[in-house]
């Protein structure tokens, strides 16, 4: 279990909904390959519906699960700001629900044929639990596809901030293994599962904060970075990152695809990182 600060995380979305597209250059990578593993893995996505979208953001995955023909399904984000950019955009359609809600902790009276997610999971305090409770959310052999950031993203600032003594300033993110484990303990398959780096330029270190601060990316930790530190870190990474074009910021994306097996793992103690 992570200590994160979900209210600093909601605000911080709700507070970026109007720059979130122009930032969100990984994001929207992320989404198209999440969508392009979907549509490799089923034959017939308009068979998976409905389906239920954790963390849908401004729609970048909603897009393209529309264009691959699944239409029918609930839409969801737990900032408001992001809620009402979803209903401008989706709220026409008619095969579509758009929904305020909170996809580490929910219940709905329905059951989905997949719950689909990108660049979400991250932001969550633990996998294991709220991955048991979307297994209870869908049909039996229901698909869970989703990405998220992992350990590795952004090592040129914990590199910078190790150099300077100042503790990282930002959340602790996932191991890909921690995913796995999760998955299994929840009663998943894992039947895709692979990594990849998206390496970012960035005019300066001061430029690449602001934009992840235009995605919502926010610390969530309880105690954030004194403005001094964070200064430090800043001038470290100019100097030890910086090439002719800029720096560099280096995102790692975990992809995962997998289905509701028939019984869950049995839980060991060990089970519950996070």
């Amino acid at each position: 279990m992570r200590d994160l600060r979900k209210d600093r995380v909601v605000a911080a979305f709700s507070r970026a909904a109007a720059t979130y597209d122009a930032a969100a250059v990984v994001q929207r990578r992320n989404a198209e390959q999440l969508a392009a593993l979907v549509r490799e893995r089923v034959a017939d996505p308009a068979s998976l519906a409905p389906f239920l979208e954790i963390g849908a953001g401004t729609g970048l995955l909603t897009d393209r699960l529309l264009d691959m023909g699944l239409a029918r399904g609930t839409v969801t984000d737990v900032a408001p700001a992001m809620v009402d950019t979803l209903r401008e955009r989706f709220g026409g359609r008619s095969g579509l629900t758009v929904r305020e809600l909170d996809g580490e902790r929910f219940t709905v009276g329905e059951r989905f044929g997949a719950i689909v997610s990108a660049s979400t999971f991250q932001w969550f305090s633990s996998l294991l639990d709220p991955l048991r409770n979307m297994r209870r959310h869908l049909n039996d052999g229901g698909l869970l596809a989703f990405c998220l950031f992992v350990d590795g993203t952004f090592r040129e600032l914990r590199q910078a901030a190790n150099a300077v003594g100042c503790p990282y300033p930002g959340h602790r993110l996932f191991e890909a293994n921690e995913v796995a484990r999760a998955m299994l303990d929840a009663g998943f398959t894992v039947d895709h599962f692979a990594s990849f780096d998206t390496p970012v330029r960035y005019p300066d270190a001061l430029r690449f904060l602001r934009s992840v601060r235009h995605i919502g990316s926010t610390n969530a930790l309880p105690v954030p970075a004194a403005p001094g530190e964070l200064r430090r870190i800043i001038r470290r990474y100019d100097g030890d990152h910086r090439c002719a074009d800029g720096v560099t910021a280096t995102y790692t994306t975990l992809l995962v695809l997998g289905h509701k097996r028939s019984a869950p793992r049995p839980m060991n103690n060990h089970n519950q990182g996070g």
